[in-house]
């Protein structure tokens, strides 16, 4: 069985990687929450802390998103034994003895929707913590910027918080994919 469907491993492999990206994400989204918790005068370095941690947590969700097509498309096309002609094509469709597979990337179509949305959400707050670091980068300020800080440090929290939620999806979609493996093994 395992010469058979040599692309197997391939894609469950995948998986195991995107749920170790999204575990990352989660991490770094975690430490930029307390990072951006902190009080308004130590805001211009948590800003800078938060904003690096959020661009790591953007890079891992992107590869966890590329890991998400590549197991589609490993799926989709057997581990390019469709284009050998070493198996029939059904035209590129998943065969109806790969269950699991299915499964799992019903799972995996749900978890990347919410990835790319919680992608989105991150550059949001990544684009807030840039307006604060140029407000707070001015040392004689206008009248009126401190609630234009509070404001962008409010919408960056909010985006945030935004992205968590999204991540709690996209955690329980991959989760769900990675049980269907041991469900039809």
């Amino acid at each position: 069985m395992a010469e058979e469907n040599p692309w197997k491993p391939l894609f469950w492999r995948r998986v195991d990687a995107i749920n170790q990206r999204v575990g990352v994400v989660r991490e770094d989204l975690a430490a930029a929450e307390q990072q951006l918790a902190s009080r308004v005068d130590k805001l211009s370095v948590a800003s800078r802390a938060g904003d690096k941690l959020l661009m790591e947590a953007s890079r891992a969700l992107g590869l966890a998103v590329c890991y998400m097509e590549a197991a589609r498309l490993l799926a989709r096309h057997r581990g390019g034994l469709i284009a050998q002609g070493r198996i029939p094509s059904r035209h590129g469709r998943v065969h109806d003895d790969d269950l699991a597979v299915r499964r799992a990337l019903f799972s995996l179509r749900l978890a990347k929707a919410r990835a790319e949305e919680a992608c989105d959400a991150l550059d949001r707050c990544r684009g807030h913590l840039g307006a604060v670091k140029m407000l707070l980068r001015h040392r004689e300020a206008p009248a009126g910027v401190a609630d234009h800080v509070d404001g962008e440090r409010a919408s960056a929290v909010g985006d945030l918080e935004a992205a968590r939620q999204l991540m709690v999806d996209t955690d329980a979609f991959i989760s769900a994919a990675l049980g269907d493996r041991s469900d039809v093994d």
